[in-house]
C-alpha cells in the first residue's frame, strides 16, 4: 500500500497581498491560494546566509516555490563573502614569510 501523494498547492507569482476578487490580483488570489507570502523572507535571508537560506527554502518550498529558491539562492550570495575571507586568511597565513620554523 503506497501512501497519498502530497503535491504542493498551486501558487502564481504576482498575487501578493490583493485580496479575492479584486481583478488584478491574480489568479492565485482568486483562486483563494493558501497562503500568499511576504517579500520580508528576502531580508530574513541576508543576515542569516546558508542556514537561513535552507530554513526558508522548507518553510515556503509548497506555497511559493519561486521565492524559495530565490532565498535559497541568496543565501548561496551571502556565504560567498565569508568562504572568500577564509580563504584569503588561509593563503595570506600560509605566504607570510615573517613566521621562522
Amino acid at each position: 500500500m503506497q501512501p497519498p501523494s502530497r503535491s504542493p498547492p498551486e501558487y502564481i507569482a504576482g498575487a501578493g497581498r490583493r485580496g479575492v476578487g479584486d481583478p488584478s490580483a491574480g489568479a492565485a488570489a482568486q483562486e483563494g491560494c493558501p497562503r500568499p507570502r511576504s517579500n520580508w523572507w528576502y531580508v530574513v535571508a541576508l543576515p542569516g546566509g546558508l542556514m537561513a537560506g535552507l530554513i526558508i527554502y522548507y518553510a515556503l518550498r509548497y506555497d511559493d516555490m519561486r521565492r524559495a529558491k530565490r532565498c535559497l539562492l541568496l543565501g548561496f550570495v551571502t556565504l560567498a563573502p565569508y568562504v572568500g575571507a577564509v580563504v584569503y586568511a588561509l593563503l595570506a597565513g600560509m605566504t607570510d614569510s615573517s613566521v621562522s620554523a
